[in-house]
């Protein structure tokens, strides 16, 4: 796997999400990698200065009962999902990155920072 690729799986791999073959592999590539290294402990500090700067909000009693009528009102058919797709989508690094500032940057705004 080229730098790309292993951009692409540092937040999979930090949650401990990847396959052991796929962790293995992404482990092989930082080992010899010093550039990626040194940008994914930078992916680190920000993810941990992230969660270090937010704080959890509680939806009210009825947020969840409001979103599952809501949903039983629609009249689009359910669609099921192919088991061999049902993966999770990688986002590419730049735009998690990208928008958990935005995400900060709202939070920080509703709180008065």
């Amino acid at each position: 796997m080229g730098c790309r690729e292993i951009r692409e799986l540092y937040s999979p791999w930090l949650d401990g999400e990847l396959s052991p073959e796929e962790a293995r592999l992404v482990q092989e590539h930082l080992d010899g990698c010093i550039a990626c290294r040194e940008e994914l402990a930078l992916w680190k500090k920000f993810s941990t200065a992230m969660r270090e700067t937010t704080e959890e909000v509680a939806a009210p009693p009825e947020f969840t009962a409001g979103v599952m009528a809501r949903i039983r009102e629609l009249d689009e058919p359910m669609v099921s999902i192919d088991k061999k797709r049902s993966r999770r989508t990688r986002i590419p690094w730049k735009q998690w990155v990208a928008g958990v500032a935005a995400a900060a940057l709202v939070a920080m705004g509703s709180i008065g920072l």
